[in-house]
């Protein structure tokens, strides 16, 4: 014979699994059990209690009252339908956003990596990785290749920065490319960025550079200030 403890148990998993069922009903079908209910009630209430030739007005208030219901149900549910389409297209449209933004950043990239770019980047990199003496505004202007190679990266480095801040290229996917890149060639040319801002008088130059410079040296973010959170192998 089952023992009191096991069929208690057994009836509780059997009321958790109706409550489960019953939780797992659309809310309309709730909404209309609801108004069903209270209409048959209060026709029982009536029946009960009143007179017979009240039955006439009973009538046609339970009816103006059941119309009431079910309009605001449906407004309810029209007011619902639509915060979920706004949020949908909200969602729809930030993704779009974001898609655009990587293949913004993509875009970038590719140039980077032309062989044009790439030669420029090289020599750039080994003259701030040489033993001789640190690269200054003079240094570079006296060697016409230099200077070349020099503004060519950098300028393509300031248009990626902007595009940044202004949304046309993704950031962390940018980061995840560039992120030591951007701020060794800003340090490493400091000198002769602070010699350009000097000659013509204009401490704007490059500064969409050194504002993600700055940021990513740290591991953040240039627009929202966040540290990034890189995936993990």
């Amino acid at each position: 014979m089952e023992s009191p403890r096991k069929h208690g148990g057994r009836l509780r998993t059997c009321w958790r699994s109706l409550l489960l069922r019953f939780k797992a009903l659309p809310w309309r079908l709730w909404v209309t059990g609801a108004i069903t209910v209270a209409v048959i009630v209060l026709i029982v209430i009536h029946c009960m209690t009143q007179k017979e030739a009240d039955h006439l007005i009973f009538v046609v208030q339970l009816l103006a009252l059941v119309a009431f219901l079910v309009t605001a149900w449906a407004a309810l549910d029209s007011a619902r339908q639509s915060r979920e389409s706004v949020r949908a297209t909200t969602e729809a449209l930030s993704l779009t956003k974001t898609r655009n933004a990587q293949e913004g950043a993509f875009t970038f990239l590719q140039c980077l990596n032309q062989q044009e770019f790439v030669s420029s980047r090289l020599i750039v990199m080994s003259m701030l990785g040489s033993d001789k003496a640190p690269l200054t505004y003079r240094s570079i202007e006296a060697n016409l290749d230099s200077r070349l190679r020099v503004t060519m990266l950098l300028g393509v480095l300031e248009d990626l920065s902007i595009a940044m801040r202004l949304g046309y290229a993704d950031e962390r996917t940018t980061y995840q490319s560039l992120g030591s890149l951007v701020p060794t060639v800003f340090y490493g040319l400091a000198g002769y960025i602070d010699g350009l801002r000097s000659r013509n008088r204009d401490k704007t130059i490059y500064v969409e550079i050194e504002r993600f410079a700055e940021a990513w040296r740290e591991g953040k973010s240039a627009i929202t200030s966040a540290p990034f959170e890189m995936p993990t192998t």
